[in-house]
This record gives C-alpha cells, sequence and structure tokens, in this order.
C-alpha cells in the first residue's frame, strides 16, 4: 500500500512535466516570495497563476521548504510529504490490516486530489487524524501543534478540538494549541515586519468575507437548490455542528469506549466536508477517509457493505477514468456528490447514537514474541 501510495507521486509528477504547470502549488510557491518581497499576499498576479492565494500568512511561511528549492523538486517532495504524512497517520490510528484496507478506499479520492494539485486536503486529513491519536496517547502537546497547524491551512481543522472532550487535562491541550498557534501566527516575522504582517492578516480577512458567501459541494448548496431560497451559510453550519455534539452531549457514559471515539473522528471528518461552503471535488478526500476508517473499523454487514459500495461509486469512482468524461461531466455536480456524503454522515450519527460498546471486529491475534536467543535465558 505504501508502494503504490508513492509510486502514485511519481507518476502523477510525470503526467504534468514535473508538476510545474500545477496552479495551485505556483500559488502556494509564489505566496513565500511575495511574503518574502513584502507584497499583497491575496492580490492577483496574473503572470504567475490565476485565481489568488486563500490561505493564512503563516501557511506561506510554512510553505518554504517546498518554495526554495527549483520547481520540480519542490512540488515532487510536496506530494511526497503529503502522501507519507496521510499513510503514517492512518497506520497510527488502526490495526495493520483495517490500516491497509481503509488506505486502499481512500487511494482513488486521493489520487483524485493530488491530480488536481489540492494535496492541502491530504495534509488536513492527515492532521485531523494525528490530533486524534497524539490524543488517545496522552501527547497534549503534538495534538495542539497538529490542530494549530491545520487551522492556518484550512481553519476547519479546529474542529479537532472537540477530542478533547474525551480525555483529562484539557487545560494542557488549551495551552498547547494557544502556544502553537501564537508561534505559527508570528512565524512570518522572520521575513517581515510587524507592520506588514498585520495588513497580510486583514487582507486574508477580507479574503475570508467574499468567501463566506459561497455554497461549494455542501449541505447548503443542497438546501438552497431544494428549497429555491438563499440561506446564510452560518445557521446551516451551526445547526450541523449541533447535531454533532448532540451524541456527545446525551451519551457521555460511552465517551471512554475507543470505537465510539474513532465513530466521532469519522462523523467530524465527513462533518468538515459536508458543511464546508467552499468545498470542491478535490475536498472530497477529508470526507471520504473518514468513510473509509468507519467501514475498515466496522464489522462488514450487508447495509454497511451496500452504503459503502454507494459512497465509493458516488465519490472516488466519478473522479477516476473508468467512467467516460461525457458522464462524468454532468455527476461531478455538488448535488450528486455529495449526497453519499450526507448520507454516510447521518449513518454515523445514528450509529453514535446506538453504540452499545464491544469490539466491532474479532480482536486481532496477539503480535508473536521475539524469538529466545540461542543458548536461552
Amino acid at each position: 500500500m505504501l508502494a503504490l501510495y508513492l509510486g502514485s507521486v511519481v507518476l502523477v509528477g510525470f503526467q504534468f512535466g514535473g508538476r510545474t504547470v500545477a496552479n495551485n502549488l505556483k500559488i502556494f510557491r509564489w505566496s513565500f516570495f511575495h511574503l518574502l518581497g513584502q507584497q499583497d499576499l491575496y492580490a492577483p498576479y496574473p503572470d504567475h497563476y490565476y485565481d489568488i492565494f486563500k490561505y493564512s500568512p503563516s501557511w506561506a511561511m510554512l510553505f518554504a521548504p517546498f518554495a526554495l528549492p527549483p520547481m520540480a523538486i519542490g512540488f515532487f517532495l510536496w506530494d511526497l510529504g503529503a502522501a507519507l504524512l496521510l499513510y503514517h497517520a492512518v497506520q497510527r490510528l488502526l490495526p495493520e490490516r483495517e490500516a491497509r484496507l481503509a488506505l486502499a478506499i481512500a487511494y482513488l479520492e486521493f489520487a483524485a486530489a493530488m491530480q488536481h494539485a489540492s494535496n492541502t486536503n491530504s495534509v488536513t486529513v492527515a492532521l485531523i487524524i494525528m490530533a486524534f491519536v497524539a490524543l488517545e496517547q496522552g501527547r497534549h502537546v503534538e495534538a495542539g501543534i497538529a490542530v494549530a497547524t491545520g487551522a492556518l491551512m484550512k481553519v476547519y481543522p479546529l474542529a479537532a478540538l472537540t477530542f478533547g472532550l474525551f480525555h483529562g487535562r484539557k487545560g494542557r491541550l488549551a495551552g498547547a494549541f494557544a502556544a502553537a498557534l501564537a508561534a505559527l501566527v508570528a512565524l512570518p516575522l522572520l521575513v517581515t515586519s510587524p507592520a506588514e504582517l498585520l495588513a497580510q492578516w486583514r487582507s486574508w480577512g477580507r479574503v475570508l468575507q467574499r468567501d463566506a458567501l459561497e455554497q461549494g459541494y455542501s449541505v447548503m448548496h443542497l438546501v438552497d437548490s431544494w428549497t429555491g431560497v438563499v440561506w446564510p451559510n452560518w445557521p446551516q453550519q451551526l445547526a450541523g455542528a449541533a447535531l454533532l455534539l448532540l451524541p456527545l452531549a446525551l451519551r457521555r457514559h460511552q465517551w471512554g469506549d475507543p470505537h465510539f471515539r474513532r465513530l466521532l473522528l469519522c462523523s467530524v471528518l465527513l462533518y468538515v466536508l459536508i458543511f464546508n461552503h467552499e468545498a470542491e471535488p478535490p475536498s472530497f478526500v477529508v470526507g471520504f477517509t473518514g468513510i473509509a476508517i468507519w467501514y475498515a473499523m466496522s464489522r462488514h454487514t450487508a447495509v454497511r457493505n451496500a452504503l459503502m459500495g454507494f459512497a465509493f461509486v458516488g465519490v472516488p469512482l466519478l473522479h477516476s477514468e473508468l467512467v467516460p468524461w461525457s458522464i462524468r461531466q454532468h455527476a461531478l455536480a455538488p448535488e450528486v456528490m455529495i449526497y453519499p456524503c450526507v448520507v454516510l454522515w447521518l449513518v454515523l450519527q445514528v450509529e453514535l447514537f446506538v453504540w452499545r460498546g464491544g469490539p466491532p471486529l474479532p480482536p486481532s491475534p496477539p503480535p508473536r514474541p521475539p524469538a529466545s536467543p540461542p543458548g536461552g535465558g
């Protein structure tokens, strides 16, 4: 599985001529040099790329290790790092067999995101998973760093802070997150002045205000298409957050169950996709990874198999060349792609309400003890 993920990085690099034509990656690369030159990160630069930069000033600084090498090498290292991070996160979350199945199911959607040169989505889903795993293992500082890093890329990884509800020492998590966030916010001061950095943050705020009116591939788009009424995004997002957290409020006695906590992780991954007003096809790797983890760690009943098949056909299969473009150009609409994710999220919420405990799969065999050295001892 690792060879498949890493091999795809090489193949996609060749497919796009060393990635030097990938517009999203050009935006990330030039954002660092614009920060270095004290230019407005959020202004259009049609001589370098189309569209505009939409991430935080800190993210422009964090991309420096990939911006400084020659373009083809930097972009290859970025794709390689994204693949390794996602692979590592899932491997840390699940036992080996279940992790391998989850990575296999998520592979096509990972590859689709990479072909769109949008591996930031793969990185953010990996950071959310790593924050969950770190908290499960009592490493609050690592969790705080993961959430802060993700939030300064895409904002919505802040939802991972809900995992802290399950664990003690919540103050330690809050302190680690606040310290990591402050350090990352201040990071661009290595190359720019405080006044320039403040101006960049104000410019980013204006971009976020404009984008807040978009609907993307989201529940808000579905409500608009069903009702014919343009509703504000935030009440629907708030209602979704309430539904996300309701099982936690009503089923506190299940907080100690590892499977219940992993179900919440999968639900969060889907929530941050379907209620993201800027979601687009490459964003689906976030929610679909949650679906893959849910299926891999659950008993494979007929109902779950059918739901998994529905989601697989409705999301990654429509992203692949296995489906003719004449069909995909009509099928890749928000109304089509978001349905499986909404259905699976609602199923996850039901499972959170009805889960009664107990292992979802037969326990894995224990690891073999190391062989005794010659002569005993």
